[in-house]
């Protein structure tokens, strides 16, 4: 299992006012511990939210394929959080409607801020610092989910 660590600078302060998203469900926690929490997240759901525990300044975020997931569980392997790769993309060019975000790849992990701002991991999990927050939500690049299957993992650290 490929885990990339990126230490992030991370905005602290609490999201003043923001509404949970109404089409969000909330994202299942599989591992805590002193100072981490680590997601699971599911090809079959949507938007999966989760608002961390942890209180002190988090520092990282670890991204890893956990048993990895695919956008057509029986056509496609399963892949980790950068998505299809291009063989498999030129596959489903047709479906592209069924993308979330139409330039990224199918399977790509994406997330979301305060219930509107879309973002990605770019590979090699180079992040935007600025943009973590203690509540985020995540999803795969893909709306037809009833074909999927497979998780992602995604952990937060505090620093130490």
């Amino acid at each position: 299992m490929k885990h990339v660590l990126v230490a992030v600078g991370v905005m602290v302060a609490a999201l003043s006012g923001a509404a949970e998203a109404q089409d969000a469900v909330r994202a299942r926690v599989v591992s805590t511990g002193p100072g981490f929490e680590c997601l699971s997240i599911s090809a079959r759901e949507g938007w999966q939210r989760h608002e961390t525990r942890l209180t002190g300044t988090l520092e990282a975020l670890r991204l890893g394929r956990g048993e990895g997931w695919t956008v057509d569980a029986n056509t496609y392997d399963r892949v980790g959080p950068d998505g299809h790769g291009t063989a498999d993309e030129a596959r489903l060019a047709p479906y592209a409607t069924y993308k979330e975000q139409s330039s990224l790849p199918f399977g790509r992990l994406l997330y979301r801020l305060d219930g509107g701002n879309v973002g990605h991991f770019p590979s090699g999990w180079t992040f935007n610092t600025q943009q973590i927050r203690r509540v985020m939500e995540f999803r795969i690049n893909d709306t037809a989910l009833q074909d999927n299957a497979g998780a992602v993992e995604v952990c937060f650290f505090e620093k130490r």
